[in-house]
């Protein structure tokens, strides 16, 4: 069965240069710097232990965790213990959301001691908040590296977001958000992340995606969707493929853990709510059932698709009073934006590389943004887009860009 893609693109994230195993550096075949890299001291330590006569491998878990512990401990003294300064977006109740945040849902996925490494190296990098969902399972690493990089002295304001899946019919066990319980599934699953988290109140929440339930005529069949539902892994039948927003069921069942996300709100366990991959009809839906508005919703957006509103998602969801927040702002990584002959030409006129130019262009737009690595030196260059511009005709170059066409979001009906 084919697995659908994580909504932070896993391909973004093959930019990270410390996981294990990796092949020789030779073998490594890249034209852009951004994507050259040689193994870092924590794979070389990993490959080291792997290739250990049996009697060391046995310990070789053990090893590894005490000394990777330590590497932080020392890489931590010599970076920054405080955020870079990002600028800041305002959200319609007054709450002020960074430009930048680090994502945990690619190479990271459903892996907590990454999760930490990662987390943790990140803010010691100067990123000033983390995304993160309670379907990525990898919350609780998360909360490991938030904590070792405040016993290393890191000191900032800490934006935390997160996420609850959309009501449905998931298969996986540790999924309760049952599509005749979406309420009650949807506000246990707020209290799952604070306990997961070790918070007591998050800055934002979001719906992960519109409902789903398999084999609903309001939902699409697709390869690696069966029944129009589909996850990662596969069996996780969670998001779903091109939900109809408008048709009365899934419409109930977006009311419904919106309810619950309000309660939450109003019972001070998260600063903000909003949606991610909800197209116009979804926002329709829940502005048609009264009480609040989404603060934010958070969909896939890059150089490329192309233009700058595509499927005229950017302007609904403002006309809703929304903040769009991107995900997969360097669309697939590798083979995508990072290798485009457009974007590498421009960046050489500013002395960036490929990547940087398309962060840059998104956050030109007024857009915030979550971007993925586990590479200290890629999280410190993507940091590295705050403090200077495009100018007009690269900005209008990049916008027209049609090389990369792509879906704001696939998991509704646009």
């Amino acid at each position: 069965m084919q697995q659908t893609q994580p909504l932070v693109s896993a391909a973004e994230a093959r930019r990270a240069d410390d996981r294990a195993p990796q092949p020789p550096e030779e073998a490594l075949e890249a034209e852009d710097d951004h994507l050259r890299r040689p193994p870092s001291l924590a794979t070389r330590l990993r490959l080291r232990l792997a290739s250990s006569r049996p009697s060391v491998a046995c310990a070789s878990a053990a090893l590894a965790s005490t000394a990777l512990a330590a590497l932080m401990l020392l890489a931590s003294r010599r970076e920054p213990l405080a955020p870079r300064p990002i600028p800041l977006v305002r959200l319609s109740n007054g709450v002020e959301l960074p430009l930048l945040l680090l994502g945990t849902g690619a190479t990271t996925w459903m892996n907590s001691s990454a999760a930490a490494a990662q987390v943790h190296a990140a803010l010691l990098a100067g990123f000033p908040g983390v995304d993160t969902a309670n379907h990525y399972r990898n919350q609780r690493g998360v909360a490991r590296g938030i904590a070792a990089a405040r016993a290393a002295g890191w000191s900032g304001r800490l934006w935390l977001q997160t996420k609850v899946e959309g009501c449905g019919a998931s298969v996986d066990p540790r999924s309760r958000i049952l599509s005749s319980n979406c309420f009650n599934g949807t506000y246990e699953a707020v209290l799952r992340n604070l306990e997961e988290l070790g918070v007591e109140r998050v800055d934002l929440t979001l719906l992960h995606s519109p409902p789903c339930v398999a084999g609903a005529a309001w939902v699409q069949p697709a390869p690696g969707w069966p029944g129009g539902c589909g996850g990662n892994p596969a069996a996780d039948l969670i998001y779903p493929h091109r939900c109809d927003c408008a048709a009365t069921e899934p419409c109930a069942m977006m009311r419904e853990q919106w309810r619950a996300l309000e309660a939450a709100y109003a019972a001070g366990l998260t600063r903000a709510i909003g949606v991610s991959n909800y197209c116009a009809a979804c926002l329709a839906c829940l502005a048609a059932g009264g009480g609040m508005a989404p603060h934010v919703n958070q969909f896939r957006l890059h150089a490329g698709m192309p233009g700058d509103d595509p499927a005229g998602l950017v302007g609904a969801t403002q006309r809703y009073g929304a903040v769009v927040q991107a995900y997969q702002p360097l669309a697939h990584g590798e083979g995508s934006l990072l290798r485009d002959a457009t974007l590498q030409q421009i960046g050489r006129a500013y002395g960036k590389s490929a990547a940087q130019v398309a962060l840059r262009w998104v956050l030109q737009l007024g857009k915030p943004l979550v971007t993925s690595s586990e590479s200290v030196r890629h999280m410190k260059s993507d940091l590295d887009v705050v403090d200077w511009e495009l100018t007009e005709e690269h900005m209008k170059t990049l916008t027209a860009l049609d090389t990369h066409p792509d879906d704001p979001t696939p998991m509704c009906v646009l």
